[in-house]
């Protein structure tokens, strides 16, 4: 993209960095992981839950 205008630059235009957090639960009901399944089914996104390795990140 062009950026984002660096005040007193001339029109220079710099990175735009995001921060994000994600919170993710620990634990959750049976009805919140069937509000999940059913999510994920409307939107087609995988609901089952697989084991990722930290490295693989």
């Amino acid at each position: 993209g062009e950026g984002v205008p660096v005040l007193n630059a001339g029109g220079r235009r710099g990175d735009l960095y995001v921060k994000l957090k994600v919170v993710v639960p620990s634990r959750l009901s049976g009805k919140d992981k069937e509000l999940l399944r059913q999510y994920a089914d409307r939107h087609g996104e995988e609901s089952e839950p697989k084991p990722i390795r930290l490295k693989d990140l």
